[in-house]
C-alpha cells in the first residue's frame, strides 16, 4: 500500500507500466556509437519508495529461523496451533 502511494509522482520519461523508472532503479547509460555503458542506478524517483523496496528485498533474502526458545515453546503445543502461528 505504501509503495502504491509513493509512486504517484511520475516523470515524463517513464511509461505507465515502467515501475523501475518511476522509483529510480534503472541504471544510468552512456552510449557512443556501438558501445553502451551502464552505470549505477539513477535515483531520480521517489527515495521513500526506493528505500521500501530495498528494505523489503533485504528482509526477503534470508529465511526466518526457529530459535531455541521458540522450539522449546512449541514442543508441547498441538500441530494445528503451530501451523496457524
Amino acid at each position: 500500500m505504501v509503495a502504491a502511494v509513493s509512486v504517484r509522482d511520475r516523470t515524463s520519461a517513464c511509461t505507465k507500466s515502467d515501475h523501475d523508472c518511476i522509483v529510480g532503479l534503472v541504471p544510468s547509460e552512456s552510449t557512443t556509437g556501438q558501445q553502451r555503458r551502464l552505470g549505477s542506478i539513477t535515483k531520480t524517483g521517489s527515495a521513500h519508495a526506493r528505500r521500501l523496496l530495498i528494505k523489503a528485498a533485504w528482509h526477503y533474502r534470508a529465511r526466518p529461523n526457529l530459535g531455541k526458545a521458540l522450539i522449546e515453546r512449541q514442543a508441547d503445543q498441538p500441530q494445528a496451533a503451530i501451523a496457524v502461528a
